[in-house]
């Protein structure tokens, strides 16, 4: 079989990946595009020379596949396929093919990024990484050349995170301690410099922090970055550890955002114990310090970018409308949009209104008939209401009126003693005369003391007649009149 760095265009590989080209190459393997024969998809085939597999190859290969597809976040690499290859046993891993670059070469193509941009990496980032902290893996590797910014496919955003090589992560366990020393100098923490020391999730919490320090600052935290080994591993475990915008302003970087500097010593901080515990606190605490400094989260920064919406005014200002296709829509200086805010029309043009139909304007007046008619009729019944409830109190008062003068009134002080005296004819009442339709009282053969008029029961009439003439209601309005 050839070697990892040896296949032909053309090549089929594991019987499943036709060889397309190659992508990249260094000392520990090679990167290839290659064609997925089952589904035609174009892939990334990594592979793994065999002298460097046998220094643990296979095992952080086959960890980098298991792990990479335990993490339930997308911006995570996906792993397609793994396995060995050949009596040469060489590793190889299948994964989604990403168009873009790395953090590295963009930070090197662009200097120091703004807030916003940095809140925006980091966002996405720090999504893979609290991830990956709640099942307990620690990458062990955490870099800018390990962060890929990928072209995007949605319009979420100017691009996808996507945090590459899982293949030194560690799955903490109770007693998880450093057995190699294993990783990038310029980022590992003083814990991975040397063997058995324990490992945590604050390993990873370092990292972060000197890669936040060179997005916001365009340096290198470390003096020694291009300085022998024992000197760069003497700042990493010996030397004082100044202050982020100390450091930044003596290396000719940028302006670090206020607040930066706390931030920034809770996370490279030799002690484990001191730094944040999850990369999700230390996301939590960043985030307020980067929008104080202008940064615009995602969530905001899209109803930012939302078309304003325009405030309908009332018909009797509304200006002339014009029909587009039978709709109603705003004047030509306005758009009209979508429930979703989608433009839909723009401004009418007369080359496009010469050719459209005019809709009939008879079932606009039938409408307008309709609610007048309506509200006349709402009108009619108030009134109608009206002069029912006048004319029902009209007729109580005449019937109260007439029982007040059937019925004597009660004496309220006793009367003085009075000789009996019989009537006379001529007293006698005119049978001729009309009587209400009351009961006839009883003979009056004297006149009664006050308690004997206070305890005896009124007479009750037995039938009232109709209301006297003057207290007839008068005759209702009807809706014909008022029409």
């Amino acid at each position: 079989m050839p070697s990892a760095l040896e296949l032909q265009e053309g090549q089929v590989f594991a019987g499943q990946f036709r060889v397309l080209r190659p992508l990249a190459q260094g000392g520990m393997g090679a990167v290839y595009v290659v064609e997925q024969l089952s589904t035609g998809k174009k892939r990334a085939l990594k592979l793994m020379l065999p002298s460097a597999a046998v220094v643990d190859g296979t095992r952080r290969f086959e960890q980098e596949a298991r792990t990479s597809s335990l993490i339930p976040s997308e911006h995570v690499v996906d792993v397609i396929a793994a396995g060995v290859e050949g009596p040469e046993r060489v590793p190889w891993l299948a994964m989604e093919l990403l168009e873009g670059e790395s953090l590295e070469s963009y930070l090197d193509r662009t200097g120091p990024l703004s807030p916003d941009q940095t809140y925006e990496i980091l966002a996405q980032l720090c999504h893979c990484l609290s991830a990956a902290h709640d099942l307990g893996v620690v990458h062990r590797d955490l870099k800018p050349d390990n962060i890929f910014l990928a072209h995007s496919r949605s319009a979420s955003g100017e691009f996808m995170v996507k945090v590459l090589d899982f293949g030194l992560a560690t799955v903490l366990e109770p007693n998880s301690r450093n057995t190699t020393a294993l990783g990038s100098p310029l980022w590992m923490a003083p814990e991975q410099t040397q063997t058995n020391e324990p490992i945590s999730l604050g390993t990873d919490v370092w990292a972060m922090g000197l890669i936040v320090f060179r997005m916001l600052s365009g340096r290198h935290y470390w003096r020694a970055i291009d300085g022998s080994l024992g000197s760069l591993l003497r700042e990493v475990v010996i030397d004082p550890l100044p202050a982020a915008s100390a450091r930044s302003r003596e290396l000719g970087g940028a302006e670090l955002p206020a607040g930066f500097d706390e931030w920034f010593e809770q996370c490279v901080v030799r002690f484990p114990a001191y730094r944040f515990d999850h990369a999700r606190s230390a996301w939590e605490a960043l985030q307020p310090v980067l929008v104080r400094a202008g940064a615009m989260p995602q969530a905001q920064r899209s109803l930012s970018a939302r078309p304003p919406t325009v405030a309908l005014r009332g018909a009797e200002d509304e200006p002339p409308t014009e029909k587009i296709s039978g709709i109603t829509g705003l004047n030509a200086s306005k758009t009209l949009l979508s429930p979703s805010g989608n433009a839909l029309s723009a401004a009418s043009s007369p080359e496009r209104d010469a050719g459209r139909t005019q809709p009939d304007s008879k079932p606009r007046r039938r409408l307008m008939s309709a609610l007048a008619l309506i509200a006349v009729l709402g009108v009619a019944t108030a009134l109608w209401s009206r002069r029912g409830t006048l004319a029902a109190s009209e007729h109580a008062s005449a019937l109260a009126d007439t029982v007040s003068a059937a019925v004597p009134p009660a004496a309220t002080a006793p009367a003085p003693s009075l000789p009996v005296v019989a009537p006379r004819a001529s007293d006698a009442p005119d049978a001729r005369a009309p009587l209400p339709n009351l009961t006839a009282p009883e003979p009056i053969s004297s006149v009664p003391s006050a308690r004997a008029r206070t305890n005896r029961p009124a007479p009750k009439p037995e039938k009232l007649g109709p209301p006297a003439a003057s207290a007839k209601p008068e005759k209702p309005t009807t809706l014909p009149d008022l029409l």
